[in-house]
């Protein structure tokens, strides 16, 4: 009888560790499933994060554009002229002749060209002007430029006449 009840207590916690095994083994397999919808989801999230990064940076794109696009297509001939005038006062030489020359036109741009021609007492004058143009925050371009010397004037003897360009962003 003793057996009987040793057996008994046996099958009931047999019974009872068949439960908690397959609990266990239920258990584990959802954790396993859980953790690899987790993993999904972390990827998912690193691949958004990065989207949104790229989408920062294509916004401080836009902006930087729009930012030059103000400063290149703002530009009348006569905001061209006072510029150049500036920047001829800034480094010391005289302009002679300003010229505005035939609009070219492109699919995403127009180039819009002068006739400039300068003098100065010195190339390094030249070189300034050209070096002040060249930083200007209008954007130009030195697209010709011949130097001339005559020695016999004392005063401005070197002459320059530049083709310079100015673009305007086509909308």
């Amino acid at each position: 009888m003793e057996i009987l009840n040793v057996i008994n207590k046996i099958k009931e916690n047999l019974l009872n560790i068949l439960i908690i095994i397959v609990a266990l083994m239920i258990s584990f397999n959802n954790y396993k499933t859980r953790n690899k919808a987790l993993e999904i989801l972390k990827a998912k999230r690193d691949v958004e994060l990065k989207i949104n990064q790229l989408l920062d940076e294509i916004s401080t794109l836009e902006n930087m554009n729009f930012s030059l696009k103000g400063k290149i297509n703002n530009k009348a001939v006569s905001a061209t002229i006072d510029v150049l005038g500036g920047i001829a006062r800034d480094s010391n030489v005289k302009i002679i002749l300003i010229k505005p020359q035939v609009e070219r036109f492109y699919s995403a741009y127009t180039l819009y060209p002068f006739e400039v021609s300068i003098t100065s007492s010195s190339y390094h004058r030249v070189a300034k002007f050209i070096n002040l143009l060249e930083k200007s925050s209008n954007i130009y371009f030195i697209e010709n430029m011949e130097l001339s010397s005559n020695p016999q004037i004392k005063e401005d003897k070197i002459t320059a006449k530049l083709v310079i360009s100015t673009i305007l962003i086509n909308n």
